[in-house]
């Protein structure tokens, strides 16, 4: 089983809190003219792996790619596919794709509205926070390469991480 879900980075930096100095916050450049890319992830609650492909801008198109590109990293599996029913999952060509590849692609859709059930919003989070706050990258390319080389680290260091990610969902110890 897989939740998937897109996200949007941009060239201007995410301005977040961080440790300044007293009186002296950190001034981050920005290039004037926003840039931005998307992101379609995919990511397995059962083995930690985020999987992320990136496109110039969401499209069911996009979304289809992203599919094959799913389809390929379980290749011989059956995938279950847990996803919201915004307009480029629902498109009539996603619709059409997702109908075709049915004997190994099953779709579980979320209702409207409840991001708090898909799993992978977490990890965008994450993401944004690691690579991208604070931080200005200068090109799109290096915003590209700082993307990658987070879902790298979280994919080489997923166990401790999704402990940290997911801590605060975790049911409270209680003195026996």
């Amino acid at each position: 089983m897989l939740y998937e879900d897109e996200a949007d980075i941009h060239l201007n930096p995410h301005l977040t809190r961080g440790w300044f100095l007293r009186g002296a916050p950190r001034r981050v450049p920005a290039p004037g003219l926003n840039q931005k890319r998307s992101l379609f992830g995919a990511f397995n609650p059962r083995t930690g792996r985020l999987l992320v492909h990136t496109v110039r801008h969401k499209s069911a198109e996009g979304f289809k790619d992203f599919l094959r590109c799913v389809l390929r990293a379980y290749a011989g599996r059956h995938v279950y596919l847990v996803i919201d029913n915004g307009p480029i999952h629902t498109a009539a060509e996603s619709l059409r794709f997702i109908e075709e590849h049915q004997e190994r692609l099953t779709v579980l859709w979320l209702p409207r509205y409840s991001p708090n059930l898909n799993l992978i919003e977490r990890l965008w989070g994450y993401l944004k926070r690691s690579a991208l706050a604070n931080i200005f990258h200068g090109t799109v390319g290096r915003l590209m390469v700082a993307i990658a080389c987070a879902v790298r680290a979280f994919n080489d260091h997923r166990s401790s991480l999704l402990r940290i990610i997911f801590a605060q969902y975790q049911p409270k110890k209680t003195a026996a």
